[in-house]
Order: structure tokens, then sequence, then C-alpha cells
């Protein structure tokens, strides 16, 4: 690339931050100054958008980098209605919901019932692979006592974080 050629790239390059006067050249050679035309209202208002847009981005990042994650807890819905009896034993569908701000991997829990004295009946365990933030898994469990006739309660064994 010549130097020619290199100066006119930058020249053209640099030409939006100029000042607002630029030098044209009259008929008989000699240099004139041009006054350039000042921003029109379509040119203010997209700078004004882009403004906008890139502090609103900004402070959506900047917020949600000191923000703490929800808690991890969980929430059951039992389908009681839906409850049916199968083999000899009783299967009932039961919603899990991940109400933390975190995923959770190799979550474990144990469905319980219980009798009028808090004594175990009957007990099933529940494995998901990988439960998102704010996300549902429908599960179903296997009981050999009819979960209508006693207590159902949840105990989270274990999980990891990622």
């Amino acid at each position: 690339m010549s130097d020619k050629q290199q100066t006119s790239w930058l020249r053209r390059l640099l030409t939006p931050f100029q000042k607002s006067t630029q030098e044209a050249m009259t008929e008989e050679g000699e240099p004139k100054v041009v006054e350039a035309l000042p921003p029109t209202l379509v040119e203010w208002s997209g700078h004004l958008l882009s403004a906008l847009l890139l502090s609103s981005l900004m402070g959506y990042v900047l917020w949600g980098a000191f923000q703490e994650p929800a808690p991890i807890a969980f929430d059951y819905q039992v389908g009681s209605e839906q409850l049916r009896e199968h083999g000899g034993g009783w299967v009932l569908p039961i919603d899990i919901h991940n109400q933390g701000g975190e995923g959770i991997l190799d979550l474990t829990i144990t469905a319980e019932l219980l009798d009028d004295e808090g004594e175990v009946i009957d007990e099933a365990e529940i494995s998901l692979p990988l439960l998102g933030p704010d996300e549902t898994a429908s599960v179903e469990v296997g009981f050999d006592e009819d979960p209508r006739l006693h207590t159902l309660n949840f105990n989270v064994g274990s999980y990891t974080l990622p």
C-alpha cells in the first residue's frame, strides 16, 4: 500500500472525528473553508438511542453481577387426583420445582409415607440428573401403601452445585 493510499484511507477513517470545518479546493486550486452541516434530528435521535441502550445494558450487567442468587429451595406439588394403583402398589405423580437461583446436578430426594405417630411406613427415592433454576420436573414414585391414607414427607438427600 503506497503512502498516498494509506493517508487517504486514514483520512476517511478519521473524517467523522474532525472539527466542524473542512478544507476544500476551489476551481483555481486555492483552499476554501466549508462549514459542515450541524447534526440533524435523526442523527441526534440515533446518538441518544445508542447511548441509552449502552447505558441500560451496562447497568443490567452490573446489577446482575452484584445480585445474590436465590437460596436453594424446592417446592413439591403432589398430583393426588392422578394417583393410580399399578401392580399391587400405588403410583403417585409429583412435580418438583427448583425455586433457587442456581441449577442443581444429581439431586436425590426421598419421599416418605408417615403414619400418625410419624414413623416411616414406606419410602421411595427420586433421582434427577439436572434441575435448572426455576425449572419444574415431573416424576412418578411408587409406594406399597396407599398415599392417601398417610402423611407424605420429602427429604432432600444430596445435590451438587455446578
